[in-house]
């Protein structure tokens, strides 16, 4: 990372403030402790590249404690979570009877999205966690700065400076105020679910509605996108749109067999791409190294 350098430059705190980290601080005197991601059986193995990756990531450049809310069957995968230091924690979402009713026959293959709702009642000996998507990278330790958010800290879901709409993929959650609002935030949820639900959105929509003008912003580097460019000061790389097998299709011509939306994505920083995807790789053989896959005994 240290030949990377930044295509955006950091904003001045008068146009883009963010009140997220408050600091630095010590990891070992920093109370958040614990990162969290989620997943159903199907996205596992879908997506269990990327979650290698980042798993070992966490592993190598953290101090953080990984766990997974999983709602799935067991599987071999599963048992290379937890091989390499995740604590798995079988979860089914609270909301699954209304999450089934709204989704139909696509409940199975969203379910997972919505797991990241029930952290806040499942981690009660805590008062902050780190949420994040499963394709996310740990290129710095999160640990090292210290948050203080109201109810969630968030970074932009488009263009960096835009504050119409959060990315729920990367979340330093503030546990007791969460649980406190709960009742409120489910039934707005719930309202939204049997009231003209389309999936598009899903859980990010939800938490937008109800979070969005309290949420406080972090440094774009705890949620840094490739599109936005090359960045040595990422804590956070986020693949948030094509991930390296689209962007391996996307040179390979076969962009139009996938959203259109993933080659403007990565046509905004290539070069953005071309430095994360090798972080990537690097990490997946630091997974190789940590727990061999597939699974020896």
């Amino acid at each position: 990372m240290s030949t990377m350098e930044r295509a955006i430059p950091p904003p001045a705190p008068e146009d883009m403030p963010f009140t997220q980290p408050t600091g630095p601080t010590a990891p070992d005197a920093n109370p958040l402790q614990d990162w969290y991601f989620c997943v159903n059986g199907e996205g596992l193995r879908r997506e269990f590249r990327f979650i290698r990756a980042a798993v070992a990531s966490a592993r190598r450049n953290t101090t953080l404690r990984p766990h997974c809310l999983y709602d799935g069957p067991a599987c071999a995968e599963l048992d290379w979570l937890q091989a390499a230091g995740v604590r798995v924690i079988p979860h089914a979402p609270s909301l699954e009877p209304e999450l089934r009713e709204a989704y139909g026959d696509q409940y199975e293959t969203f379910r997972g999205h919505w797991l990241r709702l029930d952290i806040p009642m499942l981690e009660t000996a805590a008062e902050s966690a780190l949420y994040t998507d499963i394709d996310v990278l740990f290129l710095r330790d999160p640990r090292a700065f210290a948050f203080s958010p109201r109810y969630v800290a968030v970074c932009e879901e488009g263009r960096i400076g835009e504050r119409n709409q959060f990315n729920s993929g990367v979340m330093v959650m503030n546990l007791p105020a969460l649980r406190a609002v709960r009742p409120w935030m489910l039934r707005d949820i719930r309202h939204r679910l049997v009231n003209d639900f389309r999936p598009a959105g899903h859980d990010q929509k939800s938490l937008n509605e109800f979070l969005l003008t309290e949420a406080d912003w972090m440094d774009p580097a705890f949620n840094w996108k490739p599109h936005w460019g090359p960045n040595a000061d990422a804590v956070i790389v986020h693949f948030h749109g094509p991930k390296p097998v689209h962007v391996a299709r996307i040179r390979d011509g076969q962009a139009d067999r996938m959203k259109p939306a993933y080659k403007i994505l990565h046509d905004r920083s290539p070069e953005g791409y071309d430095a994360f995807i090798a972080v990537h790789d690097t990490m997946l053989a630091a997974a190789e190294e940590l727990v061999p896959w597939p699974a020896r005994t």
